[in-house]
């Protein structure tokens, strides 16, 4: 008679380890992602408040020498996405 006791080791496949390794990464990963999005906000707001006060400095420099101002000095509205 056949026994439906198995004795032997078990052998999972390639796809079942790879479906068990992104179930835990989507379960382990998903409060660190939204740390790193928080972050990134929080520099981009930053990088808003330096270029406004770069914007700022620029245009008293311009008031006082009556020179053009660098193009580094950019208004915040010329910044590349990536930068904004």
């Amino acid at each position: 008679m056949h026994s439906s006791e198995r004795n032997g080791p078990v052998s999972l496949g390639c796809g079942t380890l790879i479906i068990i390794a992104i179930i835990v990464l989507i379960f382990s990963g998903g409060e660190r992602i939204d740390e790193l999005k928080a972050e990134v906000a929080g520099l981009r707001e930053e990088v808003r408040a330096l270029q406004a006060t770069v914007d700022e400095l620029a245009g008293e420099l311009r008031g006082q020498t009556g020179e053009a101002v660098p193009a580094e000095a950019m208004p915040a509205e010329a910044l590349p996405d990536a930068v904004q």
